[in-house]
């Protein structure tokens, strides 16, 4: 039988190249836009307001360096969150389309070059070595710190004054909110370089009485989160997400060889909207670059100082490490038709406020809903009362459910909700009314504002009808109805419940 000759298929090597985005109109940058284009070698400093171009000028600045032919994985573009990277990296790689070909993102946050960092192996021996570090997440933050606070509550239950909290803080250890509040005071800290010792010295200091019980459970907090490390199956180090800059930093100072090859990795640094950074970013920031660091900032339009950006220093902290040179684009080419400023004294009046404001703009001017927003600084009970003063005034309302952490994802609330009950964990009274209301306006109840009003009015009246001897409220009654097997008012009026 004659042998067939082997025949092997040529290897292919495929190149994915991005399609060109033809655009409305050339850019025509200004003169001091073109100086930033072509700055190269030096650290500079480019400010500017809002709309003056920031942005457009970084990504034709990297655009131009990879025309003349520097390499893409030696340009570092650092921003503020994932979703503008992710935008970033778009833009930057649609400038480019021919040359852009990376091995890396060639945009990140500062939390994606530190994790970057933490997760380098190189140079490392020992127990480090082993370790790989992965994002203690929001829903393990809040786990942990509730129930170190739920067992600080039982404490105080069975033996009032046993543990380091102040005594008017005692009812509020089992609720939700201060345990939010407690993980945003420990992720603040943290992000400033600060530790439960150092804030304890200070408290006297600046008459924080609460501080010394606070920086007392961040202990034990830390305490709790290294045990549950030490003692997993697996060679896992959870961090949390306000220390991984903090660790990142303190890796590379310990380890010049580390911080030598990040520096050869990335010789090319751009950086936009640096004033929403704070002192370890800035710090990190410092370790990684070289002079070829060109930053883009507009301190009067910081919207971070809640998480700890420091706008007030930024042009102090710069001329410390050297940054002296600064570029401003004074042409601003963004039109703003009509800007109101309104002073409220609530959220709630607030939230009323701006229905009505939807509402006869849609009325009165013709504005479609679709075509109308409420941009909030976080979560949390600001999104509550907008539903609340939106539902009242028949405004409709879709909530970004990225905004939200997954127990207060509309869709997931309810269930959990639910299931806090059948566990005992939320009780049926009127101390617990916003959550319990919350779930009759759920898709698993179907109540709505007025359905919730009527039924009120509707139990109120049944009660003065029985001439009840211990008068009740309306919430009571309505609580009353919900585990009750009979119920005073017709059935179509308590259908939610």
């Amino acid at each position: 039988m004659a042998t067939l000759p082997t025949i092997k298929p040529k290897s292919v090597k495929l190149n994915l190249v991005r399609s060109v985005v033809n655009s409305a109109a050339k850019i025509e940058f200004t003169e001091k836009q073109k100086q930033v284009i072509n700055h190269k070698a030096s650290p500079l400093l480019v400010t500017g307001c809002a709309g003056s171009g920031k942005t457009q000028t970084l990504i034709a600045a990297i655009s131009k360096r990879i025309d003349e032919g520097c390499d893409p994985n030696t340009i570092l573009a650092i921003t503020y969150g994932r979703e503008s990277a992710s935008k970033l990296r778009d833009l930057i790689a649609t400038a480019n389309p021919q040359r852009h070909v990376v091995n890396e993102p060639i945009a990140r946050t500062f939390h994606s070059i530190a994790f970057l960092i933490l997760n380098d192996k190189e140079f490392m021996t020992g127990e480090d070595n082993e370790k790989q570090y992965i994002l203690l997440s929001g829903a393990e933050q809040d786990a942990e710190i509730r129930q170190l606070l739920l067992v600080d509550a039982e404490k105080e239950k069975t033996n009032p004054g046993s543990t380091d909290w102040p005594p008017e803080l005692v009812a509020a250890l089992p609720t939700r909110g201060f345990a939010k509040e407690l993980r945003d005071f420990i992720g603040r800290a943290t992000e400033r370089g600060s530790s439960p010792d150092e804030l304890i010295k200070y408290a006297d200091k600046y008459g924080q009485k609460y501080w010394p019980a606070i920086c007392k459970f961040w202990s034990r907090y830390q305490g709790a989160v290294a045990l549950r490390n030490a003692t997993t199956t697996h060679s896992l180090n959870r961090i949390d997400p306000s220390e991984i800059i903090i660790a990142a930093s303190e890796k590379l100072e310990k380890n010049p060889k580390l911080q030598d090859k990040y520096q050869k990795l990335f010789p090319t640094i751009y950086v936009d909207e640096f004033q929403e950074s704070d002192r370890g970013q800035r710090k990190l920031l410092q370790l990684l670059s070289g002079p070829d660091l060109i930053i883009f900032a507009d301190p009067q339009s910081a919207v971070g100082r809640f998480r700890g950006a420091d706008p007030e220093n930024l042009f102090a902290d710069l001329e410390k490490i050297g940054i002296v040179n600064q570029i401003e684009l004074d042409q601003s080419f963004r039109k703003i038709t009509q800007t109101d400023v309104a002073k409220l004294s609530s959220a709630s009046e607030e939230a009323n406020y701006i229905a009505h404001q939807f509402r006869s703009a849609h009325l009165k001017e013709g504005v479609a809903w679709s075509q109308m927003a409420v941009i909030l600084r976080s979560p949390g009970a600001q999104v509550s009362a907008l539903q609340r003063a939106f539902a009242i005034n028949n405004v409709p309302v879709e909530i970004d459910a990225l905004a939200l952490s997954l127990a207060d994802n509309p869709a997931i609330k309810p269930i959990l909700t639910i299931a806090q009950i059948a566990l005992k964990q939320i009780s049926l009274t009127p101390a617990n009314w916003q959550e319990i209301e919350e779930l009759l306006h759920s898709p698993f109840a179907g109540a709505d504002a007025i359905s919730i009003r009527q039924m009120r009015i509707a139990l109120s009246k049944a009660e003065k009808l029985n001439q009840s001897v211990d008068a009740k409220t309306s919430t009571e009654l309505i609580l009353d109805a919900l585990t009750s097997p009979s119920i005073s008012i017709p059935w179509d009026q308590a259908a939610p419940l």
